[in-house]
This record gives structure tokens, C-alpha cells and sequence, in this order.
């Protein structure tokens, strides 16, 4: 299939006619999915996806355009509309031509492992094992499988392909009225840890079984990873040219400032070790690498493509994203505190969050309603859990006010966090907390 594939790409591009700049992109996923509950498995599902991507310019005029289908006569159709739209179009004035050929390096491949509804199966019942021993009455667990392949041809000369692996197991625990969740992440399959997950999944449902309403206010909080991710995964979308440029940035007009405390450092990083989305090459064929976006709290890279790299009069960071350049793997660099230091002195612990809203994408205002178990905690101590909670503040005003970071770095993904982020736990002061209803 991947050589078929790589063949209806080079048609395409063979097909360009004098003057016109052509890239193919076609790529594809199989993925595998249990998921299980309340005692039993309800979902056990295997499915291929697959586009086939053509950008076409021509005298200054672009046109991008895809089609779900991989024969080579529905490509090459798909050509000749996009020939068609661009000759309607105005050219451009900030035109950029297509990469050169690339001199990325291909990566090494590991040994391919072999994913069968067994393996799946296994990890998911020692995840829910875990959790039932930890305190949860039940639990609910789904496992995702992936493997994902990229083939790349330009009229420039590029002909690449690269390949990557994804696995991810959340698991949602629940005892009482509490609830805690637990993930597990990794490129390889058998690196999946679903003892810790589910166990941790379990202690924190049994721990925040009797939680008691919350009060609204200004607080020091400690944020896990998994709720950190979902905010890290906002700024990855806000360091976007594209994001910039078309008004949903907080980070518009601060390039080369201060934006965050000296110890805190955020990378884009599309050769990730262990990540879950490693690319070597981005859609244009650019060599794709590691990317300071804040670095030692200065806001130094927004994340681009040519196109907005030629535009902005900025570096070209290989995210593209013909259209709209955007991360890979996002990293927080571990801080110097051990976890246990981050919950001295009174704090509110929240584990997990979900449907974060910005009410305004240039200024940062959000919220966010807090999931799953939240405790106040007092010297290590967790006094009561809490429930009714949201939390409801300013981005940036939050990254400026990080006060310390975790010593150990987690991987985290989930329906949450579409970008994959690695990070440590984070203690943050002032941050505002309203009520749920």
C-alpha cells in the first residue's frame, strides 16, 4: 500500500505542466480501539483512514485541495479543479515558491511491533485491575493504536516518506461521587504503563469519593499534567503564524518578550524522542526540528511555514501545514522542585479538566470547567476534595505567574490534547476559581 501510494503522488506531480509547482501529499492511519467499562468491553474497532492532499501554484495563485480516495484518476481530477480555481484567483503578493529538495535525514525505524485485540485487551483489564485496587468501585478505560505514514512528492524534487507510531490509554476511575483519571502514552506499545495509570485513576476517585462544594476565589494552585497539557496545547495553537496573523493569538506582538518566569521553557519538536507524532519532514519537505517557542521565559519563535516565514520576515520552523503551520510534540522542560515541594504551604491540586472556551483569543480570557478530582491541600496533606468548581483566568497572565516546576516529565495525550505534550507538574499563584453552576 505505502508503495502504491508513493506511485499516485509521483503521477500527480509528473502531470504539472510548465510553470506550475506541484505537491503531493498522501497520508494515511490504521488504528486500533477497545475501550471497556462498567465490567465489560463494549467497543473493539479497527479502521483505515487515508487522504490524498495536492497543493498547486502557479503565477503567484494557490489553490489546496484533498480528496479521500487514492486512485490515481480521482488525484489527477483533483489537479484539474485545483488548476481551475487558481486561474480565478488574485495572485498573491507575498508569493513563496516551494522548498528546495530536502536533505532531511531519514529516522531510524524500531523494530515494528505487532498489535493484536489480545495485547489491547490485556493492558486495558491491568489498567481497570489497578484501579479496582486502589479504591474504585468501576472504571472506564479506552486504548488507541495507531500508525501513521506520510509520502511526499514535489516538482522540486522531493520524494519522502516517513512513518510513526502512536498508543495512548486513558482510563477514567470512579468510587462515590468521585472520579480520577490516569494516562499512559508512548510510541511503542509494550513502553504503555497501565498499572500506574489505572492505579493512579483509582486512588484519586477513592480519595475525592466525599468531595464538598468549592469555594470561588484567588488561589495557588498545583496543575497535573494532564490539565497543564490542555493549557500548553492552547499556547502551541497560539504560537502559530497563522494564529497571529488572523486575530486568535494572545501571543500577537510579543515576540522577543518576557512572557514567563526565567526557568520555564516550551519546545515544538518534530523529531520528539518517544513522541507521538514525529515527523522528519513537514508538508512543504522542509527538514523538521526542534523549536524554542518560549525559552528561558522569552518568547522567541512563532511556528511557521514558508509561506508565513516569507510574509513575517521571520525563520521558517517546518511546521507546515500548507495553509496553517502548527506543532508536532510540545515539551515543557522539567524544573528543579521535586513534586512533593510544589504542595508546601496551602494550595488547591486540580487533576484534570475539559471543554476549555477562550472568551477572547487576543487577550487570553478563558475558562475551563475543572473534571474529575480537585482537593485543597495543606503541607502534602489533601484535607477535603472539592467539587462545582471552574477555573476561570488570563493565559498569560498564568504563564507569568508560574511559580515552580515538577523534576519529572510526564507524556500526555488524550481526546483533551491533540497535540502530544511533555511536561512536569506545575504550581501556579493567583489563579481564579468561580463557580461551576
Amino acid at each position: 500500500m505505502q508503495s502504491a501510494d508513493l506511485d499516485v503522488a509521483q503521477v500527480v506531480v509528473r502531470s504539472a505542466k510548465p510553470g506550475e509547482e506541484v505537491a503531493c501529499l498522501i497520508a494515511s492511519t490504521s488504528r486500533k480501539m477497545v475501550r471497556f467499562s462498567n465490567g465489560e468491553f463494549t467497543v473493539s474497532q479497527a479502521w483505515n483512514e487515508i487522504e490524498t492532499a495536492i497543493l498547486y501554484k502557479n503565477r503567484g495563485s494557490i489553490a489546496v485541495g484533498s480528496t479521500l480516495s487514492t486512485a490515481t484518476d480521482a488525484a489527477l481530477s483533483l489537479l484539474d479543479r485545483l488548476r481551475i480555481s487558481a486561474a480565478s484567483m488574485k495572485p498573491k503578493q507575498d508569493f513563496s515558491k516551494l522548498a528546495p529538495k530536502s536533505s532531511y535525514k531519514p529516522l531510524a525505524e524500531a523494530p515494528k511491533e505487532p498489535v493484536s485485540d489480545d495485547m489491547l485487551a490485556d493492558m486495558v483489564l491491568r489498567a481497570d485491575s489497578a484501579a479496582s485496587a486502589n479504591g474504585a468501585e468501576r472504571s472506564a478505560v479506552v486504548l488507541n493504536s495507531e500508525d501513521n505514514s506520510w509520502h511526499l512528492v514535489t516538482t522540486t524534487g522531493a520524494e519522502l516518506t516517513a512513518t510513526s507510531t502512536s498508543n495512548h490509554l486513558v482510563i477514567r476511575a470512579f468510587s462515590g461521587q468521585g472520579s480520577g483519571q490516569g494516562i499512559t502514552a508512548s510510541s511503542r506499545l509494550s513502553n504503555l504503563n497501565p498499572e500506574a495509570a489505572g492505579g493512579r485513576a483509582g486512588e484519586l476517585a477513592r480519595d475525592a469519593r466525599s468531595p464538598e462544594p468549592g469555594e470561588e476565589g484567588y488561589f495557588d494552585v498545583v496543575l497535573d499534567p494532564s490539565i497543564f497539557a490542555n493549557l500548553v496545547d492552547s499556547i502551541g495553537y497560539a504560537s502559530s503564524a497563522y494564529s497571529v496573523e488572523s486575530g486568535f493569538s494572545f501571543l500577537a506582538g510579543r515576540l522577543g518578550n518576557d512572557v514567563a518566569p526565567p526557568f520555564l521553557s516550551i519546545y515544538d519538536d518534530g523529531l520528539l524522542k518517544d513522541g507521538l507524532l514525529v515527523r522528519p519532514f513537514d508538508d512543504e519537505g522542509y527538514p523538521t526540528q526542534r523549536t524554542s517557542i518560549i525559552e528561558a521565559g522569552h518568547l522567541r519563535h512563532y511556528l511557521t511555514n514558508s509561506h508565513f516565514s516569507n510574509k513575517m520576515g521571520i525563520p521558517n520552523t517546518a511546521n507546515a501545514g500548507w495553509i496553517e503551520p502548527r506543532p508536532w510534540n510540545l515539551e515543557v522542560s522539567a524544573g528543579k522542585d521535586e513534586e512533593s515541594d510544589l504542595f508546601s504551604g496551602h494550595v488547591i491540586y486540580i487533576t484534570n479538566n475539559w471543554y476549555t472556551r477562550f472568551q477572547n483569543y487576543v487577550t487570553g480570557d478563558f475558562s475551563t470547567i475543572l473534571r474529575d478530582a480537585v482537593f485543597e491541600v495543606k503541607e502534602g496533606k489533601r484535607i477535603r476534595a472539592l467539587k462545582g468548581l471552574r477555573l476561570s483566568d488570563n493565559l498569560p497572565r498564568m504563564l507569568s505567574s508560574i511559580t515552580a516546576l515538577g523534576n519529572r516529565q510526564y507524556l500526555i495525550r488524550w481526546w483533551e490534547v491533540e497535540t502530544p505534550v511533555l511536561l512536569p507538574y506545575v504550581r501556579i499563584s493567583g489563579v481564579h476559581l468561580t463557580s461551576a453552576g
